[in-house]
């Protein structure tokens, strides 16, 4: 499934600007495997079984000493959702002051009428000495797309993005006034809006005039965050360089009800100015989980608590638009569940929870957590050696039936360290189980993952298989990730992964791919628990 280039650039970001070796969750999201390679006939492994009708256990736990660690409701952001009828439609606000009294606000007009005359919106900003710094987009000689920061005085007229202001009272970041016209399988088509953001100075401050043209269908949105202090220190090292990538206006929109992103060719519907609703917020991830100022730690509330709607009532996240990629090999349908984006987003929550102490974080990854482990039960391929093992299928639709979908090693890794974290989360033994069994899948075929050029297959397929092409350096980093785990949790790294990271580096060193994890894994060291797999694996 073709996933989108801004996707590739959270890869970039979260290489050179990763986590701590405590954090367990520094992976980016993939991109389309092209599946233009051609298969191999998977060797030494028995032919795959699907399991689809296994019974299910579904644990309900709580971390330990939850209660404890808990922020009191009164403590946590207060947010306000109020949505009424006005003149020219549907109006909807929604308001988050923080306990710092930081203020988060975003409108949203569902236009009923078309009129010439445009809906008119007025924002205060108090203070004086009014300066601004945004990142402006322009293309090389050879048409390629480069960011990079403007500051300046703040001037009669707002740039089109979304734009840092600062006075001696106030500092405020502000989205450009975006417009969409909803379309099909929840995805929003992009609608340019001729009227910039106008700045009129006053007596109090500066006053922001935010139009939209009213058109009958359409959709206006603005939102806004203020605080008293600075919300980014750009003296600290990295921050400017990572805010520089955080595009919430180009190729991604940050909207009412989550995190948009341009739809690839490959989805129904897509088009150049069409945006869909992806599972997870990686913008809200690199808030989250690098942060490092009070602007990241705000949102990442926000657009949490944003995503908490959005999880449907078996636990999961869908993808709402339809692939004809995986229609055209599974006949999954619009609406499906994508294992990876959702085990993504998952993590991030798990992440969110111990930030910011809100119950709510945790409950969501809980569900979440359930579902998956029905998942792992009903859709798995068995995979024979000393001990078994299962890959899983990246895909499944709930409501339509489909075929199995194949198992790609990124998604399976991504897996069994969201399984892992559970574990350390709960002490829930089915959670280390599951882990282990997953473990076991790759380890068993760890030989048949390995091209002959070194570099690894994307997928284990329905046929008994290995196919697709990998990512550059997804599946590395996932493999570190993995390692890094186990060492932490269990004291030793996994011999067979050890073979997959040495293959796939050797690979990226020959073809000059850059940007994977390059620090050191942490020593291996002695520890109460060890992990129940097999090191025969997939080598024997």
């Amino acid at each position: 499934m073709k996933r989108g280039s801004i996707l590739i650039v959270w890869m970039v970001v979260m290489a050179v600007f990763s986590l701590p070796v405590t954090s367990f969750a520094e992976s980016m999201a993939p991109v389309q495997p092209t599946g233009s390679e051609p298969v191999e006939q998977l060797g030494g492994i028995e032919p795959a079984q699907q399991q689809q009708n296994a019974q299910v256990v579904q644990p309900t736990s709580t971390p330990a000493a939850l209660s404890q660690q808990n922020t009191p409701a009164a403590q946590l952001p207060k947010e306000t959702v109020t949505a009424g009828k006005v003149a020219q439609g549907q109006r909807k606000v929604r308001t988050v002051t923080f306990p710092n009294q930081d203020r988060y606000w975003m409108e949203r007009m569902e236009f009923a009428v078309t009129s010439k005359t445009p809906y008119i919106q007025k924002i205060v900003v108090p203070g004086r000495n009014g300066t601004i710094r945004y990142v402006a987009q322009k293309a090389d000689a050879n048409k390629k797309l480069t960011r990079e920061w403007k500051t300046g005085p703040l001037g009669a007229v707002l740039p089109a993005t979304t734009v840092f202001i600062d006075t001696d009272q106030t500092h405020m970041l502000i989205s450009y006034p975006e417009r969409y016209i909803s379309r099909a399988n929840h995805t929003l088509e992009y609608r340019a809006n001729q009227y910039p953001i106008a700045v009129k100075q006053t007596a109090a401050g500066y006053e922001l005039t935010v139009k939209f043209p009213q058109e009958k269908g359409s959709i206006g949105e603005v939102w806004s965050l203020s605080s008293a202090k600075p919300l980014v220190d750009w003296s600290k090292p990295n921050l400017p360089a990572i805010w520089l990538l955080l595009d919430l206006h180009d190729q991604q929109k940050w909207s009412w009800d989550g995190f948009y992103v341009k739809t690839p060719a490959t989805y129904e519907p897509h088009g150049p100015n069409l945006y869909w609703r992806i599972p997870i917020n990686y913008v809200a991830k690199s808030f989250v989980m690098t942060g490092g100022s009070q602007a990241a730690d705000d949102l990442g509330w926000v657009m949490l608590s944003v995503i908490l709607t959005n999880q449907n009532q078996l636990g999961y996240w869908e993808t709402q638009p339809g692939s004809s990629w995986l229609r055209g090999l599974y006949d999954v349908q619009p609406g499906f569940y994508d294992t990876r984006f959702n085990t993504d987003m998952a993590i991030v929550l798990l992440r969110g929870y111990h930030k910011y102490k809100d119950v709510r974080f945790w409950n969501a990854a809980n569900r979440y957590a359930q579902f998956f482990l029905e998942h792992v039960e009903k859709n798995h391929f068995v995979l024979q050696g000393p001990k078994e093992g299962w890959l899983v299928s990246d895909y499944a639709h709930l409501a339509k039936p489909f075929k199995p979908t194949h198992s790609s090693l990124n998604h399976q890794l991504q897996e069994t360290k969201f399984l892992l974290e559970m574990f350390t989360e709960t002490k829930l033994p089915v959670y280390e189980e599951q882990a282990q069994k997953l473990l076991q899948g790759v380890k068993n075929s760890t030989a048949s993952w390995i091209k002959e050029n070194l570099d690894l297959h994307y997928a284990y397929l329905p046929s008994g298989q290995m196919g697709m092409a990998d990512y550059p350096f997804l599946t590395y980093d996932d493999l570190w990730q993995t390692q890094q785990m186990l060492i932490v949790l269990y004291g030793q790294m996994d011999s067979d992964l050890a073979t997959l990271m040495e293959s796939k580096k050797a690979f990226m060193d020959l073809t000059n791919i850059t940007g994977y994890i390059q620090r050191p894994l942490p020593e291996p060291k002695p520890v109460a628990v060890k992990m129940e797999t097999s090191e025969a694996g997939g080598n024997q």
